[in-house]
C-alpha cells in the first residue's frame, strides 16, 4: 500500500418520489395526488389501474380517469357514483422514478389520507313548484343541486306534523303532494 496515493469520490443520494398528499378539489369531482419531487411520468392520461390500488378503484365511481398534470401531480377525475370521501385512504401503486430516472417506486405502495379542499364553493340549490296549492290539487316540488357529486335529499314540513310524517321518507329530488296528503 502506497500512502502517497489517495482517492475520493463525490456522490449524490437520490430518493424515489414520495406521495405527500391527496386533496379533493372544491367541487369534490377530482383528487390531486402530490409528490415531493418531479417524477419521470409522461404528462397526460394514464390508465388508473396502473397508478391506483385495486382496493380503491370502486370508490372512484364509474368512468374515472387519471392524468399526470405535471411531473409531480397526478389528477384523478372521479366518475359517476364515486364514494371516495375526505379521510379515506388512497393508495398509489404506480411505477415512477425521480426525474433523472435513478430511483424508482417500483413495487412500493404509498398511501395517504385524502384531505378536504382548501375552499368549498357554495352549492347552488333551486326549488321549483307552485307557491300556493289548494286541497284539491296535486303539487309537485322539484329540488336541484348544481354539483358534480350525487346529492342526497330529505324533505321536512315544519308547520304540519301529520304532513311531515308523510314526506319524511321521501329521499329523492321530487316531492309530490296529493290532495289526500293535504287533508
Amino acid at each position: 500500500q502506497d500512502a502517497s496515493i489517495a482517492g475520493f469520490a463525490n456522490f449524490t443520494l437520490v430518493r424515489s418520489p414520495r406521495l405527500t398528499a391527496a386533496t379533493f378539489n372544491g367541487f369534490g369531482s377530482h383528487v390531486n395526488l402530490d409528490f415531493d419531487q418531479n417524477t419521470n411520468a409522461p404528462l397526460g392520461q394514464v390508465n388508473c389501474t396502473s397508478v391506483v390500488a385495486a382496493t380503491n378503484l370502486s370508490s372512484l365511481g364509474h368512468g374515472y380517469q387519471c392524468y399526470w398534470l405535471s411531473p409531480n401531480q397526478l389528477k384523478v377525475i372521479l366518475g359517476g357514483d364515486a364514494s371516495l370521501l375526505p379521510t379515506d385512504t388512497l393508495t398509489f401503486i404506480g411505477r415512477v422514478s425521480d426525474f433523472a430516472g435513478i430511483s424508482s417506486t417500483d413495487g412500493v405502495e404509498q398511501s395517504v389520507v385524502v384531505g378536504v379542499p382548501s375552499s368549498l364553493p357554495t352549492p347552488k340549490i333551486t326549488l321549483s313548484g307552485p307557491n300556493q296549492v289548494s286541497y284539491c290539487e296535486e303539487a309537485v316540488l322539484l329540488a336541484n343541486v348544481d354539483s358534480p357529486r350525487k346529492a342526497a335529499f330529505s324533505w321536512t314540513v315544519v308547520n304540519d306534523v301529520a304532513l311531515n310524517s308523510l314526506v319524511a321518507n321521501v329521499s329523492g329530488p321530487v316531492l309530490t303532494l296529493t290532495p289526500a296528503m293535504l287533508h
